[in-house]
């Protein structure tokens, strides 16, 4: 299964639990996150984008190294690919940068006692359907 078929199963998952009405916010907080990160990395791979040279070029001293596709950063690293390709656009820089709010609605719901709520969900959602529509048009 690749990378872009788990990001599919993951938003036909989200859907069909929106669907039955389950109020299973929080995970569905990660599952919106995480298909945005596997298409994010799924593009990257297959561009053979090299993320050990943009790792190097965008190391601060001051930080411990970071891992290829990590979390702090995926979307520099495709920001800095959709630049090379000439595809930027005003839609996709706003797009990207919600991808920091689904990041922070699934940090949210794993690691804080915080509430998901149905409304944060539905934003999320739009969030992804958006980011995830982008990608599949570079």
């Amino acid at each position: 299964m690749t990378l872009d078929d788990k990001s599919i199963e993951n938003i036909k998952l989200v859907k069909y639990v929106i669907k039955i009405n389950a109020n299973y916010y929080g995970a569905i907080a990660g599952r919106l996150y995480y298909a945005v990160f596997q298409k994010i990395k799924f593009i990257l791979i297959n561009a053979k984008f090299n993320y050990d040279t943009f790792l190097a070029s965008a190391k601060n001293n001051n930080e411990p190294p970071q891992k290829p596709f990590s979390h702090g950063t995926i979307k520099a690293a495709l920001l800095e690919y959709i630049i090379s390709q000439k595809k930027i656009k005003n839609n996709v820089l706003i797009a990207l940068n919600n991808i920091d709010h689904l990041y922070k609605i699934r940090r949210y719901a794993d690691y804080e006692d915080k509430e998901i709520k149905k409304a944060d969900i539905e934003i999320c959602i739009q969030y992804s359907e958006e980011i995830i529509n982008l990608l599949n048009n570079l």
